[in-house]
């Protein structure tokens, strides 16, 4: 069996164990459309209130996808032997790990389609508001350090604290990134370091498009300083991880 069929089969059944969890698709779907319906949507008094609010909360979405399936996921698996058991078949290195991140940017499409949907029902937006190409592009490619950083969780935290660890982590740097409300209202101790902060720099890579305005550079390559650190701690973190479990 080929490397994309293994691919292809480890991400089908992945996404159908996700799909047999109910709490999660709730909470990790459904809660950034409620979220947004209900202090992002209130908020927007003009239309390019609401425009930031969308491609704000569309972060929002992703985020809260990425980092609870990796962190949690992982965690939670690599201490089951169905983890074992799977680490043992003579299958391709990263299988295992590139079918969850297929499957992470599944349902980070549907978390994303939810609050788009939420704006078009209950705002003025309209579907040529929106730069589709840029819109795509960017949402899911600055996901990839959050993707790293919930791998980095899952590696690093156990299974028992691993839930509330990825909680603080998320609302924080949701709340500091300035997803929730514009950055000039956080208050001043958080302005000083929100520009610091992935999520604001993702958020900056989604409201330039919003404003269509070019993306300062010191975003993007923050964003990229960023997965190269996450990148290089889930290799060493997953290495580690081998040593102890198959040493």
């Amino acid at each position: 069996m080929n490397y994309l069929k293994q691919l292809y089969y480890h991400s089908y059944f992945l996404a159908i164990e996700l799909c047999r969890q109910p709490m999660y698709v709730v909470s990790s779907i459904l809660f950034p459309s409620m979220f947004f319906w209900f202090f992002g949507i209130p908020n927007a008094k003009t239309p390019d209130a609401i425009i930031f609010l969308t491609y704000s909360f569309s972060c929002f979405s992703v985020l809260s996808v990425v980092l609870f399936q990796f962190s949690v996921g992982i965690s939670q698996e690599k201490e089951t032997s169905w983890y074992f058991y799977l680490r043992s078949l003579p299958s391709y290195r990263g299988i295992i790990l590139g079918s969850r991140i297929i499957s992470g940017f599944i349902f980070s499409s549907f978390a994303v389609a939810g609050v788009l949907c939420t704006a078009f029902i209950f705002s003025d937006l309209k579907l040529a508001d929106i730069d589709w190409v840029l819109f795509l592009i960017r949402i899911f490619a600055g996901a990839i350090p959050f993707a790293l950083l919930g791998i980095c969780l899952g590696q690093w935290v156990g299974s028992k604290t691993i839930l509330p660890v990825a909680n603080l982590v998320y609302l924080v740097l949701s709340f500091a990134g300035g997803l929730w409300m514009p950055p000039s209202a956080l208050p001043t101790a958080v302005q000083k370091i929100s520009p610091y902060l992935p999520t604001r720099m993702y958020g900056e890579l989604m409201w330039s498009v919003a404003s269509k305005i070019p993306t300062e550079s010191r975003y993007v390559y923050g964003l990229g300083i960023y997965a190269a650190i996450f990148l290089f701690l889930s290799i060493w973190l997953i290495k580690r991880e081998e040593q102890i479990s198959f040493s």
